[in-house]
Parts: structure tokens; C-alpha cells; sequence
């Protein structure tokens, strides 16, 4: 019996110890925000349009890095919150939105330069990731990506192969009534 008290105690003290490690919080440097004002040429949309549009972007982007057991990081999740306003130079035409995207990252084979990642944009106004690239409505986007440089604490920087490679939602929709505010 003394026995199996002992066992006992003992995966309760290593429990005691390891769930606490599962579920701590993330490091200080796993946490990161900027605020981006800028403006874009929006090549899909002008495609579309089958004119020049740009649009002024004013977003807040708060990063997470996802670790694993020994350190390395897995992946890393980008919430974009903030403001869209589409234009034409010289009409004084405009479209205003609101962006609301999470945009989750994976590096199956590491955080390295020119890695490859695997990038879904969840929420409104896909076209804010890649800045500029990718159609704008809501829903949700995949990419091939791959990264381009890591920054200080593993901080991958990633960006697009091209297209996405599936999506689903009312991007043709969103396109349709920019166009039509634009024109």
C-alpha cells in the first residue's frame, strides 16, 4: 500500500509540475503589435475595376508565436483590426470597410529563411494580407507561402507564393460593389 502511495504522489507531483508549464502564458517577446498607416495599390481590385484603385489602409496587427515543447516555433497567428478606404486618383470616389481578420500561419519545416508557410486569412477584408495582395469581402483564403527573413526572437516575416490557392465567401461580391461605388 505504501507503495502505491508513493506512486501516487509522485505523478501527482510530476502533474503538478507539467500542467503548469502546458498552460503557462506566452513569453513577453511571443507577443508583439504595430500600427500601420499607409497607402496601397490594390492590384486585384483594380483588375477587377479595370481602373487604378489604391486604398488607405489604417489597421492595428497583434502577432502571437505558437512554440513547441523545445522552444521551436510552429506557427503564428496575426489578428488585423482596423480601416479600409478604396479610391480612384481624381474622381473623388470612395469605399469604405472595416477590417476583421485573423491570419494563421504554420511552418511545417521550421522558421527559416525561405521556408515554406501555410497562411489562412479568417474574417473581413482578406485583401489586407498579403498588404495589397489578395481579393477583398469576407470569408476565408489559403495561401502557399514561404519566409523571407526571421527576425530577433524567431519572428518569422512571411509572404505568398501568388493566388490563393482555395477560397470560400462573397470576395467576387465585395468586388462587385467597390467597382460599382468606384465607377
Amino acid at each position: 500500500m505504501k507503495r502505491i502511495a508513493t506512486l501516487l504522489f509522485a505523478v501527482l507531483a510530476i502533474a503538478a509540475v507539467a500542467v503548469p508549464a502546458a498552460g503557462a502564458s506566452p513569453r513577453p517577446d511571443d507577443t508583439a503589435r504595430l500600427d500601420i498607416d499607409l497607402e496601397i495599390f490594390d492590384l486585384a481590385t483594380s483588375t477587377a475595376c479595370n481602373a487604378d484603385v489604391f486604398a488607405n489602409v489604417s489597421v492595428s496587427i497583434t502577432s502571437r508565436l505558437h512554440r513547441d515543447r523545445s522552444g521551436a516555433v510552429v506557427s503564428m497567428d496575426e489578428t488585423y483590426r482596423g480601416k479600409i478606404q478604396w479610391f480612384t486618383r481624381g474622381t473623388g470616389k470612395s469605399y469604405s470597410s472595416t477590417i476583421e481578420a485573423l491570419v494563421h500561419n504554420e511552418f511545417p519545416e521550421g522558421v527559416d529563411f525561405s521556408k515554406p508557410a501555410k497562411i489562412t486569412v479568417i474574417g473581413k477584408n482578406g485583401g489586407v494580407f498579403p498588404i495589397g495582395g489578395g481579393p477583398a469581402g469576407t470569408g476565408v483564403l489559403r495561401y502557399d507561402g514561404f519566409i523571407y527573413t526571421v527576425g530577433d526572437g524567431d519572428w518569422p516575416y512571411v509572404t505568398t507564393d501568388g493566388d490563393p490557392t482555395w477560397k470560400v465567401g462573397d470576395f467576387a461580391f465585395a468586388t462587385k460593389r467597390i467597382c460599382a461605388a468606384l465607377a
